[in-house]
């Protein structure tokens, strides 16, 4: 990986309604393939993580290979792996997305801009509202 940081780029025609948050080239944990990820905040408020084969496809105008709405992230974290160290997870009802970064820097600028798009983080921090609450009493 040579380049992870926030790089300003042309927005195409049909996304200029959308503002781009932060772009950068991160591995995508499942494959370890180099991708160019893209966060953004939709002109309609649901913000999305994005993620392209390369740069020059998402300035070409290129649909994305996988685009994660936040809002349906009931989590966002730092993950722990023996072999990678900096590593974020999205977590969704059906799955969970990862991706590695190069540094503690990268990793804490990129968990920081999401978390601040994900729409229910002034409530509990990330975590999903439950209908039912059990609270378990015990005695020592």
């Amino acid at each position: 990986m040579t380049d992870s940081s926030t790089t300003l780029v042309t927005v195409p025609p049909e996304n200029a309604k959308d503002s781009i948050i932060k772009t950068g080239y991160l591995l995508k944990y499942k494959t370890m393939k180099r991708k160019f990820f893209v966060l953004r905040c939709g002109a309609t408020g649901i913000s999305t993580l994005e993620y392209y084969d390369s740069e020059k496809k998402f300035l070409s105008g290129s649909t994305s290979k996988r685009a994660i709405q936040l809002n349906c992230c009931f989590n966002i974290n730092k993950k722990h792996d023996p072999k990678h160290k900096y590593m974020l997870a999205l977590y969704t009802r059906n799955d969970c997305f990862c991706i590695v970064l190069e540094n503690e820097q990268v990793q804490d600028e990129w968990l920081e801009a999401l978390i601040q798009l994900q729409p229910n983080r002034e409530y509990n921090k990330s975590v999903p509202a439950f209908g039912i609450y059990y609270f378990v009493l015990y005695n020592t």
